[in-house]
């Protein structure tokens, strides 16, 4: 047994012999036990059995990982087991992991020691697992067919043999498990139509989505890995290609207000992957979703399993109904449970959750998402501070939150009563190439001043520190949001710049530290090295130089004390007196008082 670069097994199997870990791995991805390579989830999944596993009607559980179908005839020639006893053939489309075989520990007087006895079964949720030693995982088929492998359609691909590809089933001549012992046994009726060659071009699309969230760092654990590889995520967006569709940046935006600004999308799924990895959801959890689209939901409905729960709720009919469709289409209906209601307010109904997961930009906590989250559960909520916008994972401690991840993101307004937009100082209108300045909880700035400002000399002071071409600079625009008072964000068309209004173009914005009739903002240049750049600010205005050399000088701090730290985060309840406060800087809202502080 061995694994290859991204921790998938590899080599060949040994009948009789399957390596353990070889079983885990392809039994959670899950994959073909024979070739490792991914299974096809859409049409259902196929498992062989013994025959004599069959007594009736109802849920089978298995430690017996999946076949694809090239392979299922080859398995069931050359595994002695299968060869003893007979074979049937399993499609199930729904098998969600039920617990792990292994033993039993305890702690004595002389350290952990097993129980009397051999292997034994236990739950994934059970209250002993962590006196587990794991061997084997086992899935619960709780909806299946029993199908004849020679009956499955073939496959006509042309490609080469592999499981996402499907090529067709040898069709060498086998006894039938079954024929003339029993009736075939149908726990419940098929409702999945059969793979057809669109099917196969978008599980490999699905897979190639997966292998580029797994190289951007987005999706890490095996179980997230399944999740994209299995949701037809293209049924939510019919009017987008299917190729862009799986394109791992790409947001769909579904829904616009009447000035055009987006309110809904389907989020890109290296977002969603880098939520869903930073909520740490496991089977059997109640997880509520903030902001709907259907398919981030059926990801959630996927991590949390059949015995999970998934409630997703939207202000905006019409969202919700988009989603019900797809939950529907997909089947995911019978797990997640759509709202239609302000999100300010949670989903009481169903509370507590274990997780809950907001899909909307957010400026403040409201206490709602607090109460209705257990203790010691996981928020993940695109927050806002001074403009900037982190995906941060909290976990509640009483009535405070506290920071355990945060990552750069962008998301559409919260709507409703939590909606708090950021307004806008325009430096420039020219048609094209508009300049203006974002605002958040900043001061309103002297707008006509500083229009007269940016007509002025560039005043540039560099700060002598270096920064990789691909390298981000979220952490240190964080840090001078944090250092400095009057920091907004300063977008600007593309246009702008040709005209070199400014030195650089950003939709989002740069940090611009602004004092008075003077502004300067974040900029950086190349050096002699064909990958390193120089930070620095150009100022404007008739302070322009100073204001530039103070933001200069908070660039060399970071860059002294910070670089390499991460912000710390916590969000307190509206009224909590400065004593209890931790030191840094605080950010004032409606509902909370939210601290960020650095090591």
């Amino acid at each position: 047994m061995s694994l290859d670069a991204f921790g998938d097994p590899a080599g060949r199997p040994q009948w009789g012999l399957v390596h353990p870990l070889r079983q885990r791995v392809t039994m959670h991805l899950p994959r073909c036990q024979v070739c490792a390579e991914p299974v096809p989830c859409r049409g259902g999944v196929l498992f062989l059995e013994t025959a004599s596993r069959i007594e009736g009607p109802g849920p089978l559980r298995t430690a017996q990982p999946p076949v694809c179908r090239e392979h299922a005839r080859m398995a069931v020639e050359r595994c002695p087991r299968l060869g003893r006893h007979g074979y049937i053939a399993l499609r199930a489309t729904r098998c969600p992991l039920h617990g792990v075989i292994g033993t039993r520990y305890r702690c004595g007087e002389n350290g952990l020691r097993a129980f009397a006895g051999t292997e034994d079964t236990l739950p994934c949720n059970h209250p002993q697992i962590g006196w587990f030693l794991a061997l084997q995982l086992v899935r619960e088929l709780r909806e299946y067919d029993v199908v004849h492998l020679d009956d499955l359609a073939p496959w006509t691909t042309g490609s080469g043999p592999s499981c996402t590809s499907n090529p067709s089933i040898s069709r060498t001549p086998s006894a039938r498990a079954g024929e003339g012992d029993r009736p075939l046994v149908k726990n419940v009726p098929s409702t999945t139509p059969q793979n057809t060659d669109a099917d196969s071009a978008e599980q490999r699309l699905r897979d190639q989505m997966v292998q580029r969230l797994i190289e951007l760092g987005a999706a890490r654990s095996p179980r997230v890995v399944a999740a994209f590889r299995t949701v037809p995520r293209h049924l939510a967006t019919p009017d987008v290609p299917l190729e862009r569709a799986y394109d791992a940046e790409y947001a769909a935006v579904t829904k616009k207000d009447a000035t055009g600004v987006d309110i809904s999308s389907v989020s890109a799924p290296r977002v969603q992957a880098m939520q869903i990895e930073q909520a740490g959801i496991e089977p059997g959890m109640s997880v509520l979703e903030i902001g709907s689209g259907g398919v981030n939901a059926a990801y959630l409905a996927e991590m949390t399993g059949g015995e999970g729960r998934v409630v997703t709720m939207d202000i905006d009919g019409d969202v919700t109904r988009r989603a019900t469709d797809f939950l529907e289409t997909t089947g995911y209906d019978r797990t997640v449970t759509v709202v239609t209601a302000d999100g300010e307010l949670g989903a009481p109904e169903y509370a507590p959750y274990d997780r809950i997961v907001v899909t909307v930009q957010a400026a403040d906590i409201p206490p709602a998402w607090i109460s209705q989250l257990a203790a010691g559960g996981r928020l993940v909520v695109p927050l806002r501070m001074r403009g900037m916008t982190r995906s941060i994972a909290f976990v509640r401690d009483g009535t405070r939150l506290v920071s355990d991840g945060v990552e750069l993101c962008g998301f559409v307004p919260m709507q409703g009563a939590g909606e708090n937009r950021m307004r806008l100082a325009v430096l420039h209108d020219a048609a094209g190439e508009e300049i203006a300045l974002r605002l958040d909880d900043h001061p309103d700035p002297d707008t006509r001043a500083l229009r007269d400002a940016l007509s002025t000399p560039r005043a540039q002071t560099w700060s002598g520190v270096t920064v990789a071409g691909e390298e981000s600079l979220e952490h240190l625009d964080l840090w001078l949001a944090t250092a400095l008072d009057n920091l907004p964000l300063m977008a600007a068309k593309p246009a702008a710049r040709e005209r070199g209004l400014v030195a650089g173009a950003s939709p989002i914005g740069v940090p611009t530290l602004v004092d008075g009739a003077s502004f300067a903002y974040r900029a950086s240049r190349r050096t002699d090295h064909p990958d390193r750049f120089e930070l620095g600010a150009i100022g404007h205005g008739p302070q322009g130089k100073a204001v530039a050399e103070r933001l200069a000088a908070e660039i060399r701090a970071w860059d002294r004390d910070h670089r390499g730290h991460r912000a710390h985060i916590e969000v307190h309840p509206a009224g909590t007196p400065d004593s209890q406060l931790p030191s840094g800087r605080v950010i004032e809202r409606r509902h909370t008082r939210v601290v960020i502080s650095w090591p």
